[in-house]
């Protein structure tokens, strides 16, 4: 079973290379990486429906539009532990693959 099982019923499209991409973590790891860029792609690519999508196709210029960031800043739940100290208990995926 997949860490992703949860994607498979309603995000067919993003399921297939987040599975392939776990599936290849250990055997074959670049093969792994180009499959979690692709599922990567597809998830922000599915946020994007709707929206104005960035005036160059690469997955940099949508990662850094004003309309994902605002998306993404409702996304993270910070727990505040002493003066200005944060830890971010949830990271939100599309930062952290993004940061890569």
């Amino acid at each position: 079973m997949s860490q992703f099982s949860f994607l498979e019923a309603e995000f067919a499209e993003q399921f297939e290379p987040a599975k392939r991409a776990e599936g290849y973590a250990l055997s074959d790891p670049s093969a792994s990486i180009i499959y979690a860029r692709k599922a990567l792609e597809s998830m922000v690519k599915w946020v994007f429906r709707g929206m104005p999508a960035p005036f160059v196709d690469k997955l940099n210029a949508y990662l850094h539009t004003p309309e994902l960031r605002q998306v993404r800043s409702g996304s993270v739940f910070e727990k505040t532990c002493g003066a200005d100290i944060a830890l971010v208990a949830v990271v939100d995926p599309c930062g952290m693959l993004g940061s890569w």
